[in-house]
C-alpha cells in the first residue's frame, strides 16, 4: 500500500483509471507520461513543462511526472479544493480578482481559475514577489494555456511602481494596474497586504478601478469579507485558505524577492546615464539648477563642509554631503551613497521597461551609473534598494 496519497476515479485520460495527486516543486523540468492535469489545465502525454525556482504546480495523472521534478505525493483534497473554487469563481464572471494574506493560495488558484476561463488577462500586481516579472513591477500576460506560477515571459507587459509594497506608492499601484489593464476576462493576482485597513483599502481602490465583478477572498474573517462587498458593490466570494498556515519569513521573502531579481537581471549592463541625454524621473536630484561659485560657498558655510553636490529645486536646496549632519531650514540634505542600490526603471528606445539597479551617482559628471538588462533613453528611480553586491 502507497502511503501519502489520496487515490479517486477521475477520467483524466482517454479512459478512467486510478489518480494520484503530486506536489512539483522549481526549480525542474517535468515531463508527463500520460495524459495529465496541471493545475486545472490538461495536458497531453508526451508534454513537458518547466516549473520555476521557488514556485510549485499541483498535478492531478493516473501515473507521477519524469523529468527532473520529484514528485511529492499529496492529498487528492488539496487539488479538489482548488478546482472547486476555481469552477466557483469562473462560474461567477469573467473579471476576478483574488485577495487574502500572503501564503495563503491565491497565486495557485489563479492559475486553476485561468484554466477553467480558457482565454484570460493574468495581471499580477504583487509589487513583492510579482510572478511574471521584477519586484518593483505589476505586470500582465494573455494566458491561454497552462499558466504556471513564477514563469516570465518577453511578452508580459509590464509598468514600474519602485516599491516593494502597494503602501510606499499607494496612488502609482493603482494607476499602473489599471493601465495593463483592458476589457474582457481578467484575474488579478493581489499582494498579501490586508492585515490593516489601509491594505484593505488599497484592495478596494483596485477593484473598483478596474470595474473587478467577482473578488475570491482566501482565509479572511467574516467582517473583512462583508468590508469588501460594502466598499467596491462587486460579488464577493469566501474561500479557506488554500494552503497551510506556514508563513514565509521577513529573511525569506527577502531572499526570494532578490533571487526573482536576479532572474530579470540576466544579461544586464553596466550603463552610465546623464540626465541631460536620458531624464531622470523619481530621483530627489537632478531636476533643478546646480549650485556654483557663491551659492554652493554658503551652502558649504550652513554645512560645515563642502557638500558633495548641491543644487536648486523649486526654492529649496538639496544637498549631498560627504556625512550625516543636521540639515538647516530650507535644506534637503542626502548621505553620500543614498542611491545605492535603488530600484529603477530603465526605459529602452522600443519595448517594454527593464528593471535596473542604481549602482552609484557621478556628482562632479552628473552622470548615474545603472545595471539593466537594456540600454536607458530615460531612467524612472525607485523607493526601495536591494543589496547589489550579488548583481554586480
Amino acid at each position: 500500500m502507497l502511503r501519502g496519497i489520496y487515490f479517486f476515479v477521475s477520467p483524466v485520460g482517454p479512459r478512467c483509471g486510478i489518480v494520484g495527486v503530486w506536489l512539483l516543486r522549481g526549480a525542474c523540468r517535468a515531463a508527463f507520461p500520460v495524459d495529465s492535469e496541471v493545475n486545472g489545465y490538461r495536458l497531453q502525454a508526451g508534454e513537458d513543462i518547466v516549473v520555476p525556482v521557488g514556485r510549485s504546480v499541483l498535478v492531478r495523472s493516473e501515473k507521477p511526472p519524469g523529468g527532473t521534478c520529484k514528485p511529492v505525493p499529496v492529498a487528492g483534497g488539496v487539488y479538489e479544493s482548488y478546482l472547486q473554487a476555481a469552477e466557483q469563481l469562473a462560474g461567477t464572471g469573467r473579471r476576478i480578482m483574488l485577495v487574502g494574506p500572503s501564503d495563503s493560495g491565491k497565486t495557485t488558484l489563479a492559475s486553476f481559475v485561468a484554466s477553467q476561463l480558457g482565454s484570460a488577462l493574468y495581471l499580477t500586481v504583487d509589487v513583492g514577489q510579482n510572478e511574471l516579472y521584477s519586484p518593483g513591477f505589476t505586470a500582465a500576460t494573455r494566458v491561454e494555456g497552462l499558466l504556471v506560477p513564477g514563469s516570465g515571459g518577453a511578452s508580459a507587459r509590464r509598468c514600474f511602481v519602485g516599491a516593494f509594497s502597494p503602501a510606499r506608492a499607494p496612488l502609482r499601484y493603482v494607476s499602473c494596474a489599471r493601465a495593463l489593464s483592458g476589457p474582457g476576462a481578467i484575474i488579478v493576482d493581489t499582494d498579501g497586504w490586508v492585515e490593516l485597513w489601509e491594505g484593505l483599502d488599497s484592495k478596494a481602490a483596485l477593484a473598483r478601478a478596474l470595474d473587478i465583478g467577482t473578488i475570491g477572498v482566501l482565509g479572511m474573517p467574516r467582517e473583512l469579507v462583508e468590508y469588501l462587498k460594502r466598499e467596491t458593490g462587486a460579488s464577493v466570494l469566501a474561500l479557506p485558505r488554500l494552503v497551510s498556515n506556514a508563513v514565509k519569513s521577513r529573511e525569506e521573502r527577502r531572499v526570494h524577492r532578490e533571487r526573482l531579481l536576479a532572474r530579470a537581471l540576466q544579461g544586464a549592463k553596466k550603463y552610465s546615464v546623464s540626465p541631460d541625454s536620458a531624464p531622470v524621473y523619481g530621483a530627489p536630484v537632478f531636476v533643478g539648477e546646480p549650485l556654483e561659485g557663491e551659492g554652493l560657498d554658503l551652502v558649504s558655510s550652513l554645512l560645515g563642509h563642502r557638500p558633495l553636490y548641491a543644487e536648486k529645486v523649486q526654492g529649496k536646496i538639496v544637498v549631498v554631503a560627504r556625512r550625516r549632519v543636521r540639515p538647516p531650514p530650507g535644506m534637503r540634505v542626502l548621505v553620500q551613497g543614498w542611491e545605492k542600490g535603488l530600484i529603477a526603471a530603465s526605459y529602452p528606445e522600443e519595448g517594454e521597461p527593464c528593471v535596473g539597479l542604481v549602482e552609484s551617482i557621478d556628482y562632479r559628471r552628473r552622470r548615474l551609473r545603472l545595471l539593466s538588462p537594456c540600454k536607458p533613453t530615460a531612467v524612472h528611480v525607485g523607493l526601495d534598494r536591494v543589496s547589489i553586491e550579488g548583481f554586480a
